[in-house]
């Protein structure tokens, strides 16, 4: 059993959430059902916000059972002078201050109670109110995934420890120069590349982009035919790719549009739970598997534009580019390494350049630029949707989703590279101007434009839970928690952890020792 308690600061908007917010981060490290993290995180944020807006101060006491949570609020405030009342939606007596800052609508009493198996309320008018509210606990099933393709490069670490920093899942450790990534966290996104300046931590790719090989079907990114600059449009690059051997050439152009379009009439459905978030970027839909596992409702039951082209191509043999290690994953998951040859995007640009876009071919292409169609729209103007890239303002984004803050938003499309593929580390054109280029490509009328429904549904995975038994991870949990108290909690992250925490968690799990911290202790504090 672990008792914790947080200190809840009224009027305080800005540190607003942050209680509920650390207890969210305890609940998925035992690896807590994901239906039932969304009622615990609903009720303990609707009650942190009470204090927030109508009491001076207050406190939250959490208490881990082995099957339950128990969670005791206390403020010191005006109180209720009638609780029936306050007990009915959309009823509020909120300041102005609040409502104006979106607060106040009148349903955070009726969302704890709807959201607790036991829910308790007392009043003093003049004093303050007590809460307290218990939920079963249960835990996931948690699955492995596909695995993932960053590959670490020996001899090459500069020990900078960027990687460390900048991962979004805190899944790389650094010791003696050496990055070490756990596996069963990383969610294939391409920070750590994009951070690290000695290339150690790369891309499991082929070494060579057979242009010479027995030719079959091609299918490639669209941000890959930007990046030759603005004397070779995507246009004449998709028509050299054309020219140059295979049978066909496939972008996943077509099947974007597809997938936008199925996701946009998903989202025009009442029964459907919003936002609805688009699997277009399979790093978010990783992340939502193993970081925010509550959210897999909201995904729509699509494959990736990649998945959906992949699974309308037979023909072999196959070459697939891949934009990130995501994408890469995915190939490997779904061909075998004899079927179907992938490669990153940088290894493909430097043959293309060196072999394929030669000035003579490009000449002759010009008057073949009228066969191509103009890509169509996909979304009517009065939708509520919103596009959302890079790790760190997408793992914003989910919280605030996860937290129930973003109801004005009914399609949620997210993109684990700062603007989107186009911004991949893979590629070397400036982002902006690529991403502008690939949303001017035209596609011809044989592209395929498919939205697949997925044949299986999406799972919650293993990555942040301590334990597969909930008792066992609240043990483990209170070790950590031991471990922590040792600790300087300067999180400096010279230990070659990102911060304390993930090295106390690291000491408990053995993977590392106390004695890997190399900041000073307070007197006293060695030993404990």
């Amino acid at each position: 059993m672990i008792r914790e308690s947080y200190t809840i600061a009224g009027g305080n908007y800005r540190n607003a959430g942050l209680a509920s917010s650390l207890l969210k981060t305890r609940l998925k490290k035992i690896g807590v059902d994901p239906a039932v993290l969304r009622r615990v995180m609903i009720a303990a944020y609707e009650a942190e916000m009470n204090v927030v807006i109508h009491a001076d101060r207050g406190t939250m006491d959490v208490t881990f059972g082995d099957s339950y949570l128990d969670m005791e609020i206390r403020d010191e405030g005006p109180g209720i002078s009638d609780i029936t009342q306050a007990m009915k939606e959309g009823y509020s007596t909120a300041p102005e201050a609040a409502r104006e800052m979106g607060f106040g609508a009148g349903m955070g009493l009726p969302n704890i109670r709807k959201n607790s198996d036991f829910f308790r309320i007392e009043s003093s008018v003049g004093k303050g109110t007590y809460i307290r509210a218990t939920i079963r606990l249960n835990t996931h099933k948690g699955t492995a995934g596909h695995g993932n393709s960053l590959v670490v490069r020996e001899g090459v670490c500069s020990g900078c420890l960027a990687c460390v920093r900048a991962c979004p899942m805190g899944a790389i450790r650094v010791h003696e120069k050496r990055p070490e990534i756990l596996r069963h966290r990383c969610v294939d996104c391409t920070t750590c590349m994009g951070v690290c300046e000695s290339g150690a931590i790369t891309l499991k790719s082929r070494s060579f982009f057979p242009v010479k090989a027995e030719r079959g079907v091609l299918l490639v990114p669209t941000e890959l035919l930007a990046q030759f600059g603005a004397a070779h449009p995507p246009q004449y690059v998709f028509r050299v790719l054309e020219k140059s051997g295979f049978s066909d050439v496939f972008t996943t152009a077509g099947c974007e549009v597809a997938l936008r379009r199925a996701v946009a009439e998903r989202s025009v459905h009442k029964e459907v739970k919003k936002p609805v978030i688009s699997p277009v970027c399979p790093a978010v839909v990783n992340l939502i598997e193993t970081r925010f596992p509550s959210l897999i409702s909201l995904l729509a039951p699509y494959l990736s534009p990649l998945e959906a082209l992949i699974s309308r191509t037979s023909a072999r043999p196959l070459l697939c580019v891949a934009a990130c290690p995501s994408q890469f994953t995915l190939f490997r998951s779904m061909y075998d390494e004899c079927e179907a040859i992938v490669v990153s995007p940088s290894e493909t640009c430097a043959v293309m350049r060196e072999q394929e876009l030669r000035p003579v071919e490009i000449g002759h292409l010009h008057a073949e630029n009228g066969c191509l169609e103009e890509k169509d729209s996909f979304l009517e103007s009065s939708q509520k949707s919103l596009i959302v890239s890079g790790m760190n303002e997408v793992v914003d984004i989910l919280e605030r989703t996860e937290n129930g803050l973003v109801e004005d938003v009914e399609i949620l499309e997210t993109y684990a590279c700062s603007y989107g593929c186009a911004g991949s580390p893979l590629y070397r054109e400036n982002p902006a101007l690529a991403g502008h280029r690939a949303d001017r490509f035209s596609m011809g009328n044989a592209q395929p434009k498919v939205a697949v429904k997925r044949g299986e549904p999406y799972r919650a995975r293993e990555g942040m839970r301590l334990h597969p038994n909930l008792a066992e991870a609240i043990v483990l949990l209170s070790k950590i928690d031991t471990v922590m108290g040792s600790l300087p909690g300067k999180d400096c992250g010279m230990c070659g952890a990102p911060d304390c925490a993930a090295l106390a968690e690291d000491i408990v799990l053995g993977r590392a020792a106390e004695s890997d911290c190399v900041q000073p202790r307070e007197k006293g504090d060695e030993g404990q």
